[in-house]
């Protein structure tokens, strides 16, 4: 149901993990959820792509742009030292 686009790539990226388990969600629940995809870090933006089974629309969003860091900042966002 997730993929993630790059406009500049045609080939839709695959999840790599996830925290949702298969399931159904009762009508007006939520769920907190992460999903990874590997990127490589180049400057390009990426959409996030879900398609709701109940629905023909797929739903799009924005995610901004992936970009190089410094080795020091990634050790910091990963609390190495």
């Amino acid at each position: 149901q997730f993929r993630l686009m790059n406009p500049a790539d045609p080939n839709l990226i695959e999840l790599a993990g996830s925290t949702i388990r298969e399931g159904e969600l009762n009508p007006r629940s939520s769920i907190e959820a992460t999903l990874s995809f590997v990127v490589p870090r180049d400057g390009a933006a990426y959409t996030l792509l879900f398609r709701d089974p109940g629905n023909t629309q797929v739903v799009k969003i924005n995610l901004g742009e992936v970009d190089v860091v410094s080795a020091e900042t990634l050790l910091q966002l990963h609390g190495h030292k």
